[in-house]
């Protein structure tokens, strides 16, 4: 197995699919999130180029997951076993309910507390809905095509929250200041709630030609801007 790594000071790892499925067998294997240490995971997991840092923060999220989604889970058990309620479509989890644990937003740990509820049946549907701040979060499970469809192999698409779009009044600025974008041709600028710059450049290629001036782009409002084609 190949690590994805980028090329700053401490390298990120990116942890696709394949990674972490490994990551939560070697979990599993060393009796849970609580039993396995950072230098177990590493003897078990065996991949070179995987470091103590990488592990860390991954097994941290992973717990965090865990811990947050068994709570809710006993919550809503001993809800629906009170009520009756027969079997619904859609999961629904509230993260953040609990003010000590409430953290932002990561895609790394809903994806692992999702595999962790759908592994051991923990949920009735295979899709869940993850109440967040930042909206609503789906994760599904889908049947993983490239190994036969096996009831115990699946993938899981997660289904993040769209940040609304306005119209951005400093959009002139931005399509007529050639520092900012060396010239390149602009057909609409928006903004997001987040305050993000969207700017929509007239084909693919010219978002892969254009070469930004960061050091203008950075006098501009807003914590970033993304360059994109739409059609």
């Amino acid at each position: 197995m190949s690590l994805v790594l980028s090329s700053d000071a401490k390298p990120r790892l990116r942890w696709t699919q394949e990674l972490h499925q490994r990551f939560v067998d070697s979990v599993i294997q060393l009796g849970g999130p609580e039993k396995a240490t950072l230098k177990s995971l590493m003897r078990v997991m065996g991949i070179n180029g995987l470091t103590l840092y990488h592990l860390k923060s991954h097994l941290q999220k992973y717990r965090l997951g865990k811990s947050q989604q068994s709570q809710t889970y006993q919550q809503n058990k001993q809800e629906d076993d009170g009520e009756n309620q027969t079997s619904q479509s859609t999961d629904k989890i509230s993260i953040g309910a609990h003010e000590e644990i409430n953290v932002k937003l990561c895609g790394h740990a809903t994806l692992a507390a999702s595999h962790f509820l759908f592994t051991f049946d923990l949920v009735k549907s295979n899709t869940i809905e993850f109440m967040t701040l930042s909206g609503i979060l789906t994760a599904k499970r889908v049947p993983d095509s490239s190994n036969g469809n096996a009831s115990d192999s699946f993938l899981i698409e997660l289904n993040f929250p769209v940040d609304p779009l306005m119209e951005y009044n400093g959009a002139a600025d931005v399509s007529t200041d050639s520092k900012s974008l060396n010239g390149a041709s602009v057909k609409e600028i928006l903004k997001t709630t987040g305050n993000d710059l969207l700017v929509v450049l007239p084909s693919v290629e010219a978002v892969v030609e254009t070469e930004p001036n960061f050091d203008e782009i950075q006098k501009f409002p807003g914590r970033g801007m993304t360059l994109m084609e739409l059609e």
